[in-house]
């Protein structure tokens, strides 16, 4: 039997190939012997030689140590893809595989010399870039024309051998720990009947180490009765290759004498050879009860195999169909033992969202497929797990399937010597998530500056309000030129304030709105007169009117109010050719990607179109944002843009702006589709009735702010009316609860204590013909249209106060 460097048999028909060359090479060196010819001037053996070696599907090179290869067969130049003339004159050092270098040459030195033939085993660099196995023998021939040794080498490609032996030894590894584990003996010999192993059980049994058992040692613990007979059923089994079954005693560490019964089984290679045997030894010292018991105990052993093995293969394919379906991304990497990161695969879902294909990935290291910022993010992180093991990353990483943030988990995976050998990792998309909990982080932030300027809105409305009735109260008292102008500046400075405090309360979303089936075509082109007169000669408006927009479900006059300012910010950019296009069309908008889009469904939108100077993305995105402007100081508040955003929000639509630096700005209002077309438009109203048409009414005012309240019942008394006044509903139930003569109460709807809608439930018990109307800074609750009153709303002029009575008292 040929036998390669590690001990390991030599395949029969690789075998044969060497012999037929080193025989060739033996006949040279006898017949250079015989005659005394040098081996170089053999001319017709060399040729002879020559063309056997072509004719080989082997590597064949003959050269010296120092001088290179004279010669390199067919078969050597096309493996390496290199011609005759690139390899004469050269080793085999720069093909041959950097690790098995450091191996081989000092035994390559030694073998040159001594002269002697010699074997190794080497990867040589095929003409693709693969290494492949090669089993080299070397025989040396005395070459005195040179002074030195000539070689003759032969290399067979062992490759797919070297894989199987590889193969192999993993398969026994896997059997030894199996079989250290089993609840058994087991043990194995060669074929010449020499133990060559025994399981951890049967050395715990026999109190021996490992190196007293094998051989014959094993022998040594079996009781002389029963010794003849083992040994002749085990030879006898060894001869005939079968299996057989026996009992014998053996002396356990103790001393004590316990029965076993064995099993063995051949191990057959190939071409039926017997290599040796296999068994299993089970204890049956016990009674033939107990053998039964143990019988019955063996048998439920190998039911539990058999279920465990099921189970195992269940396992396998759940995590198997759990590897091919999860839409976690999942893929390993191998570390090399130079640090290196090596790709091994995707599962499905892995491959699809990364962008990288298995096929064109797969064993390549991650800087050679994957972009620099990507690869070196990568790398860092698994520098991480080397050094600190298991590591839970979220990083945002730009994959060619699309950037997204991915909140991944890295297992370190160790070989047999405690060295990390691979990385397995799982990610899961978070992209959405994070997007989500920014869009949540930012509505809790507006809701909470909402919440703050509705309160202030509020607050600053009940001081208009008693500003503007104060007011109006001098107008009668002033007859000076100079005093009325003053009056006047004060009036139009409460009715600026009165607007940015509408534009508070429509950021705050706090608004009463009245929204109906409008018209939104209409509504643009009944606005062009008063779009002209705001922005000035200077602009020209064009309008793009859909001719089958649907109707929209608004408040016409909030609606004109956002359209408003938007084209005074379209204004204010400095269009480059002075044209604002306001544009109407149909709309279905999709899942929201941000707090300002509309909720997906059918929409009508208002567009406005600059060509003006454009807006930064850091700018941006801060538009929406309260009290954040651009503008010079005095030239704008920072509530236009919520202002809008507050309207299309609380009418359930919502905003989307488009700018870039340069290329003008779009902002697209979303109103939600309307159920019905717009109701035809109804005739004019009457005139207010004039203040003097209140004369003789009893009117309680219920407010808990002094100025207001007092400033309120002194229009009405200037009406003629007979004015109670109340600080609080709970004065107010008492005054008519004392028989106070009223027809009607003006409450404030935000009181402390008791609300003006609960007061008004209070009052309506004790008088149910009792006349109610509602005065607040901001109408944003249920309980108001549950009672059949009107609300007026603050700052409210003497004018807008009589309208609203002598609605009520009608």
């Amino acid at each position: 039997m040929d036998l390669s460097p590690d001990g390991s048999a030599i395949p029969p028909l690789l075998a044969e190939r060497i012999h037929a060359l080193e025989a060739e090479v033996a006949r040279l060196r006898a017949g250079a012997a015989e005659t005394g010819v040098e081996p170089v001037a053999l001319t017709p053996s060399e040729s002879r030689f020559r063309m056997l070696a072509d004719a080989v599907p082997a590597v064949v090179i003959e050269g010296t140590a120092a001088a290179g290869n004279f010669y390199v067969n067919r078969y050597y130049q096309e493996y390496t893809g290199r011609p005759a003339e690139a390899l004469l004159g050269c080793g085999w050092h720069d093909v041959t595989h950097p690790d098995d270098l450091r191996r081989i040459v000092p035994v390559v030195a030694q073998a040159n010399r001594a002269g002697r033939t010699f074997d190794v085993e080497l990867r040589l660099r095929r003409h693709d870039g693969a290494w492949r196995w090669f089993l080299m023998r070397s025989v040396g021939v005395p070459d005195p024309t040179l002074g030195t040794w000539r070689w003759f080498g032969i290399g067979i490609d062992v490759h797919e051998h070297k894989l199987a032996e590889d193969a192999l030894r993993e398969s026994e590894l896997r059997f030894r720990v199996l079989a250290d584990g089993a609840p058994v003996l087991i043990w194995e010999a060669t074929a010449d009947g020499k133990a060559i192993w025994f399981n951890r059980r049967w050395l715990a049994l026999t109190g021996r180490t490992l190196e007293q058992e094998i051989g014959d040692g094993w022998t040594e613990v079996i009781h002389p009765d029963d010794l003849d007979h083992c040994l002749g059923t085990f030879h006898d089994a060894l001869k005939r290759c079968v299996p057989y079954q026996m009992d014998y005693r053996v002396r356990r560490a103790d001393g004590a004498w316990r029965t076993l019964q064995e099993a063995g089984a051949p191990k057959i290679g190939p071409g039926g050879v017997c290599l040796g045997l296999i068994g299993c030894c089970v204890d049956m010292t016990e009674t033939r009860a107990a053998q039964t018991a143990l019988q019955s105990a063996a048998h439920d052993l190998e039911h539990r195999v058999t279920e465990r093995t099921a189970q195992l293969a269940e396992s396998e394919a759940r995590f198997r169909a759990f590897f091919e379906a999860t839409e976690d991304c999942l893929f390993t990497v191998a570390v090399t033992e130079d640090g290196r990161f090596v790709h091994e695969g995707y599962n499905p879902h892995g491959e699809a969202r990364s962008g990288y294909a298995n096929a064109t990935v797969r064993g390549r290291m991650l800087r050679e497929f994957m972009t620099p910022e990507l690869a070196r993010s990568t790398e860092e992180s698994f520098a991480t797990v080397l050094a600190h093991g298991t590591q839970r990353i979220t990083k945002r990483l730009p994959l060619p399937g699309g950037e997204g943030t991915f909140d991944s988990l890295m297992v370190p995976i160790r070989d047999e010597h405690g060295r990390i050998a691979r990385i397995l990792v799982a990610s899961r998309e978070v992209t959405e998530q994070h997007r989500l909990e920014e869009e949540l982080r930012q509505t809790q932030k507006m809701q909470a500056i909402g919440q703050l300027t509705g309160g202030v809105a509020h607050d600053f409305n009940n001081l208009l309000t008693g500003v503007l009735g104060s007011l109006e109260l001098l107008e009668d008292e002033v007859t000076s030129e100079r005093g009325l102008r003053l009056l006047d500046a004060a009036r139009r400075s409460a009715e600026r304030g009165a607007r940015l405090t509408g534009q508070l309360l429509a950021f705050a979303r706090r608004q009463r709105l009245e929204p109906r089936p409008i018209d939104l075509n209409a509504l643009v082109t009944g606005m062009a007169a008063m779009l002209h007169s705001t922005l000035g000669g200077g602009v020209r408006i064009e309008t793009r009117l859909a001719p089958d927009l649907w109707p929209a479900l608004a408040d016409p006059t909030q609606v004109e109010l956002a359209i408003l300012n938007v084209a005074i910010n379209a204004r204010d950019s400095g269009p480059a050719d002075g044209v604002i296009v306001v544009e109407t069309a149909n709309a279905c908008a999709g899942v929201p990607e941000t707090a300002e889009d509309p909720p997906a469904g059918d929409h009508v939108t208002v567009a406005v179109h600059d060509r003006g100077s454009g807006i930064a993305t850091e700018t941006l995105q801060r538009v929406f944002e309260p009290f954040f402007t651009t503008k010079d100081v005095g030239l704008g508040s920072g509530l236009g843009l919520p202002q809008v955003l507050g309207v299309a929000k609380q009418l359930g639509g919502g905003v989307r702006i488009a700018s870039a630096p340069g290329r003008g700005t779009t902002v697209r209002i979303f109103l939600p589709r309307a159920a019905e077309a717009p109701a035809a438009a109804a005739a004019s109203p009457l005139p207010a009735q004039p203040p003097g048409a209140l004369g003789g009414a009893r009117i309680m005012v219920v407010d808990d702010d002094a100025d207001v309240c007092a400033a309120t019942a002194e229009l009405l008394e200037a009406f003629g009316c007979s004015v109670m006044r109340a600080h609080s509903g709970a004065q107010a139930i008492e005054l008519l609860a004392g028989g106070a003569a009223v027809d009607a109460a003006l409450l404030d709807y935000s009181m402390p204590g008791m609300n003006g809608a609960e007061a008004a439930q209070r009052l309506r018990a004790l008088r149910p013909d009792l006349r109610l109307l509602f005065a607040t800074g901001y109408a944003d609750t249920a309980a108001v249209p549950a009672l059949p009153a009107q609300v007026l709303r603050k700052p409210f002029r003497a004018a807008d106060l009589a309208a609203a009575f002598a609605a009520v008292l009608r």
